[in-house]
């Protein structure tokens, strides 16, 4: 009987495993990224395989680079993953240089003048937004910006890559509702954040004021998300107001990014006709 526990323990050990290094290697979010991009896409008939490719591997390089130095504070919020990454650093620089190669030459392919300056006043915002230091120190403003990135890489980007300017008012719409999502998602981040932060003196606005006034926030604001989301061709964002507000009501530090799971399902109406 122990020996058939032991035989079940090993099966069953590969699936978290696997878990973990799709989460901590930002694999998952580079998916995550690219398909709510495919997501608008489809919607907006306007698919451009070229830059989803880029989006994916530009997404996991920079994420990567984010989390390439780790901090004290990082052992404090997500000792898990910050152990992870100090285990697996080996991994996580193979990742990133392939990542780098990889969209620096889908970068390359077929470049014109409209690509080329979009995409690198991206990568530069980019690199602003890495500098956390001096972003934390100022309210809002790199949830902000976080924010700001997200939405335009995902809704806005793929018709400067197709060399169009005629964005639309649904484009702008959808732009919004994705704006707000990721706005709501940082500041659940940051909620998560708070201790480690506060230990190296970095006050961000959700340590700046107690935490109903946050959960109100979040909960206003995916009350705002959930009216532009049904009001938009993208209602399957009205789920993710609906589980921030929830996390917002039962909020409780997690290892897991729970928040970034919410960005998966509006994906599931990808399904739906």
């Amino acid at each position: 009987m122990n020996l058939q526990g032991s035989r079940t323990k090993k099966l069953a050990t590969p699936l978290p495993a696997l878990f973990d290094f799709s989460l901590y290697s930002n694999l998952f979010v580079a998916s995550i990224t690219s398909l709510a991009s495919y997501y608008w896409q489809v919607q907006n008939e306007l698919v451009s395989l070229h830059y989803l490719a880029f989006l994916f591997f530009a997404t996991l390089f920079i994420y990567n680079l984010e989390h390439s130095q780790l901090k004290k504070r990082d052992f404090i919020n997500k000792p898990k993953r910050s152990l992870w990454l100090q285990n697996n650093q080996r991994k996580v620089q193979i990742i990133s240089l392939f990542a780098f190669v990889a969209y620096f030459g889908l970068f390359l392919y077929e470049v014109d003048q409209i690509r080329s300056i979009s995409t690198l006043s991206m990568l530069l915002v980019c690199l602003l937004y890495c500098s956390d230091r001096f972003l934390k120190k100022t309210p809002l403003v790199k949830n902000a910006l976080l924010a700001l990135i997200w939405s335009t890489a995902t809704v806005l980007m793929p018709y400067l890559w197709l060399n169009s300017i005629d964005i639309t008012n649904t484009a702008w719409l959808v732009f919004t509702v994705y704006f707000i999502a990721s706005f709501c998602n940082s500041l659940l981040s940051d909620w998560n954040d708070i201790k480690g932060d506060l230990e190296e003196g970095l006050i961000s606005f959700s340590s700046r004021i107690n935490k109903q006034r946050l959960k109100a926030i979040i909960l206003t604001l995916s009350m705002l998300l959930f009216t532009v989301a049904a009001f938009s061709i993208t209602p399957g964002f009205c789920l993710t107001a609906l589980s921030y507000a929830i996390l917002a009501f039962r909020k409780q530090n997690s290892e897991v990014y729970t928040y970034d799971f919410c960005l998966v399902l509006p994906l599931l109406f990808m399904a739906i006709p």
